[in-house]
């Protein structure tokens, strides 16, 4: 009945999935995004939008983070999937095949969710919308908090993406560290930003070239404890790059 639905063919309807794969390369867990909306009751949500012609790509999955361990409002192995076109953030449980909680209203276009506890995750908001002359960003990049405790949404350090004039349509991605900075990656302006805790900003990385191009960047990392610190000197000193 699926198949009779969407079509069978890539270029027909996009259905994009989450796979989870053991240590030795096995597939232990597979599932459609599409299935899980269908047999949620949530169907609606994939053919009722647009106008009359059937959308190719109503869920752009873009995020998937896995849940490490218990907390009051989730357990180990579930996850968070960030849903693009639907600006959408859900907490999904395979084992159970449950949709637990459904976050949208407060983001647009949202990339990139992190667990930042065991009662609040933090959400890069675009904030990007479609308007008559196409996807823009209605004002600047928002890294938003939820808690799950109080059930509200939080701005976190939002003067500070002001001030700098964040505003990436795509992709993006925000972290919190422990000691509560932010970076930020600002995608198609090719720009990393650290800010302290404080809001101020201690330095910036734009990946320009000598020419002044400006190229893009993709899901950049951090690494700042002692583990990943000692894992990049070790590689440094066993790996060797040439030139040509």
């Amino acid at each position: 009945m699926f198949k009779k639905i969407v079509g069978t063919d890539e270029d027909n309807y996009l259905d994009d999935g989450i796979t989870k794969i053991s240590p030795n390369g096995q597939i232990v867990y597979k599932k459609s995004v599409s299935e899980i909306f269908l047999e949620n009751n949530l169907d609606y949500l994939l053919y009722s939008v647009g106008d009359m012609n059937f959308d190719l790509d109503p869920i752009h999955l873009n995020d998937i983070q896995p849940v490490l361990e218990d907390g009051p409002y989730w357990k180990q192995g579930d996850i968070f999937l960030s849903l693009r076109n639907q600006s959408m953030i859900m907490l999904f449980r395979p084992s159970t095949n449950k949709i637990l909680w459904i976050g949208t209203g407060h983001f647009y276009h949202q990339h990139d969710i992190d667990i930042l506890d065991d009662h609040r995750i933090s959400i890069f908001n675009n904030n990007s919308k479609d308007f008559f002359d196409g996807d823009q960003v209605d004002g600047f990049n928002e890294v938003l908090i939820y808690d799950f405790n109080s059930k509200t949404y939080n701005k976190y350090l939002n003067s500070s993406l002001i001030e700098n004039e964040v505003r990436t349509i795509k992709n993006g991605k925000s972290q919190i560290l422990p000691n509560n900075d932010l970076i930020i990656e600002e995608f198609e302006a090719g720009r990393i930003l650290y800010f302290n805790a404080d809001g101020s900003l201690r330095w910036q990385y734009i990946n320009s070239s000598s020419s002044n191009n400006i190229y893009t960047i993709g899901w950049s990392r951090i690494m700042y404890s002692k583990r990943d610190i000692d894992k990049v000197r070790k590689l440094q000193q066993t790996v060797s790059c040439s030139y040509e």
